[in-house]
């Protein structure tokens, strides 16, 4: 009787791993238009907010998470209160200015920005949590820059200071330097047709 029912059971899985092609999540998905594979699977974009950053009509993609500290022993450590207002960048500053607000606990914050974006040399950032230097962890995921570090309560802005920032050469400061250069000579013209 044992063996009867062992061997249907066994018969049993065959007909179905022939009937159901499996892959990698135990159903064939090649005919469903709905389930789309993931490529490269990285659980930062799954886990972090998107912030969508403007600069000179092009989009860069920043990822963020705010994490209360207080609630670490719980199952979710998102800081749903805590929000980012806004994302610029300082061209003068180099750097990446992110406004919080609504910040009631202190939060652990996670941001990962293209290094096309915000880059320094030998990756040495200088990170400003209300206009005070900070400590932080870094890392690197392809070409992208994660940095993790501590915002205490009532947090308004984080600075993240680099070494070259987009865009590198903006057009005012070209048309400053065209200008300059034109001056400069007119200037040496106008003094040889004076001698």
């Amino acid at each position: 009787m044992y063996k009867l029912i062992h061997t249907t059971g066994l018969i049993l899985v065959i007909l179905l791993c022939v009937y159901f092609p499996t892959s990698a999540n135990g159903f064939d998905t090649a005919g469903d238009a709905s389930i789309q594979k993931i490529q490269n699977p990285d659980i930062a974009q799954l886990m972090m907010k998107k912030y969508q950053l403007q600069v000179e009509e092009k989009n860069f993609e920043i990822l963020y998470r705010l994490s209360t500290i207080e609630t670490v022993a719980e199952s979710g450590t998102e800081d749903y209160d805590a929000k980012v207002v806004s994302m610029s960048i300082n061209s003068e500053r180099s750097s990446l200015i992110i406004q919080l607000d609504n910040i009631l606990n202190s939060d652990v914050m996670s941001v990962r920005f293209p290094q096309e974006v915000l880059s320094a040399d030998k990756e040495k950032f200088t990170l400003l949590v209300n206009g005070q230097e900070k400590g932080y962890e870094f890392s690197v995921y392809g070409k992208y820059t994660n940095l993790i570090f501590i915002v205490p309560k009532q947090t308004t802005e984080v600075e993240i200071v680099g070494t070259k920032v987009i865009p590198e050469f903006t057009g005012g400061l070209l048309v400053l330097t065209a200008a300059t250069s034109l001056l400069f000579v007119m200037y040496c013209f106008g003094n040889k047709l004076k001698i």
